[in-house]
């Protein structure tokens, strides 16, 4: 427990020179002025200290490779955790806290993840990034993802993604890139997850590490319920009799696509949580919203 407060006076006294930087320097101000307008969120000077602080407390954490305290959970999320660990699985996560430490947790917890990262244009910073997640026992693919992705679902392992940054480079033919309102915006996201869902029937989860250490996850999506047409007399997961309505037609009997909104569901969960934490998400640092349309 000592400890702990030592390092957390540490990282303070490092933090607060670093933010005053960032504030003289005005890092990314127009951005994050402009993410703020966008979310209806106030753009005050004590507001962006407070976005400073947290992203520099934050970065000096991972230079670190140390939290700082211990990681908890609730025990209603416990059967969730142990889905994670034991089968094929989606997690959605956001630029929120602090993500690596976050998948560095879960690692040592047995769930066999592996997450997807875009390589920086920098070899050097790209260089010091891959062993700074080397050394906090990080499996990250940089290219070939989809690939890789799906090969490592099909093991049975959790693949996690980033899903709230910028698509930085849209199809050029309209409407095969997914978009979903965000702050009442149409922002493009990466089709990477509608791509495993449609190879994959799997369950889908949102999880972040809040403010504090308690670590939250919850089912959005998924897996597909099996299809009836089959066998209309007998169930295709356990074999058991069920009951056959000659009457139906066809599209009861077709079962919904549970992946039919996950975009959709995953914004309605950042919102919540940007909303409660705003200082906390680093997309208001990001082009999160360039390009985007207004809702109708």
């Amino acid at each position: 427990m000592f400890r702990q407060y030592l390092y957390k006076l540490y990282i303070l006294t490092l933090t607060e020179p670093l933010v005053g930087f960032l504030i003289l320097i005005r890092w990314k101000r127009a951005r994050i002025r402009a993410n703020l307008r966008v979310c209806g969120l106030p753009d005050t000077l004590n507001f962006r200290i407070r976005l400073y602080h947290s992203a520099a407390s934050d970065l000096l954490r991972f230079l670190h490779g140390r939290y700082g305290r211990p990681i908890t959970y609730r025990p209603s999320d416990a059967a969730r955790i142990d889905r994670l660990r034991s089968g094929s699985s989606l997690f959605l996560t956001a630029h929120f806290h602090h993500w690596e430490h976050m998948g560095a947790w879960m690692t040592r917890l047995g769930i066999p993840l592996l997450s997807a990262a875009r390589p920086m244009s920098n070899p050097l910073s790209q260089s010091l990034l891959g062993r700074l997640r080397e050394r906090m026992g990080l499996a990250v693919v940089l290219n070939d993802i989809p690939r890789r992705a799906l090969r490592h679902i099909k093991a049975g392992g959790c693949f996690g993604i980033l899903w709230d940054q910028r698509v930085p480079s849209p199809d050029r033919e309209p409407g095969l890139t997914p978009r979903a309102n965000l702050f009442f915006r149409s922002v493009a996201l990466d089709p990477l997850p509608h791509f495993l869902t449609r190879h994959v029937s799997l369950p889908v989860f949102f999880g972040v590490l809040l403010p504090g250490g308690r670590f939250r996850v919850f089912q959005i999506a998924g897996p597909r319920q099996p299809s009836p047409a089959s066998d209309p007399f007998s169930s295709p997961a356990t074999g058991s009799a069920t009951s056959f309505n000659l009457n139906r037609n066809k599209q009861s009997a077709k079962s919904p696509d549970p992946y039919l909104h996950l975009g959709r569901r995953y914004h309605r969960f950042l919102e919540c949580l940007v909303r409660a934490n705003p200082a906390y998400w680093y997309g208001l640092t990001h082009g999160r919203f360039q390009g985007s349309d207004k809702a109708e």
